[in-house]
């Protein structure tokens, strides 16, 4: 294998289930049409779908709000799902028990939690980028408001 790392397949495998849930919303927001309205609710959902991988039920529970979604704090590991039952995707964990079958219990526990410690960091990268949605999000909504008020606006809005 070209590749050196024994988990290549697993993070792969990974990567795909990721990308499977996130390439709809990217399909469906290559339009033309003004789809800005529906985009803080979807990038929410969004968001909301990959935190419930990593961040305990009863802290997810309690977001009920974009706003206290994007408040839980990522890097505190009070807030972390115990290793046994991240939702990693079944081609994922199928590939990390062959992993197990291959080496050693030592090896594959260190292996495992590398994985995952690298899987939080893409998770708190994916945070980071939604916030900054977040608030570009806001700032246009503000200007957008504030267009709507100017003679500019009342033709656009109010044709």
């Amino acid at each position: 294998m070209i590749v050196q790392d024994d988990l290549f397949e697993a993070k792969l495998n990974f990567f795909v289930m990721v990308a499977r849930e996130v390439t709809p919303f990217l399909k469906l927001y290559q339009t033309d049409k003004p789809m800005l309205p529906f985009m803080s609710e979807d990038l929410s959902n969004i968001l909301r779908s990959l935190m419930e991988k990593f961040i305990k039920p009863s802290v997810m529970k309690n977001a009920t709000t974009t706003v206290k979604l994007l408040q839980v704090d990522l890097t505190d590991p009070v807030n972390h799902m115990d290793v046994t039952k991240l939702r990693v995707g079944f081609v994922t964990e199928r590939g990390l028990e062959e992993h197990m079958k291959k080496n050693s219990e030592k090896a594959e526990s260190q292996g495992q939690l590398s994985f995952i410690s690298k899987s939080n960091g893409l998770r708190r990268a994916a945070e980071e980028k939604e916030r900054h949605l977040e608030i570009l999000e806001r700032q246009l909504t503000d200007k957008l408001k504030e267009l709507k008020d100017t003679p500019l606006g009342r033709m656009l809005f109010y044709p």
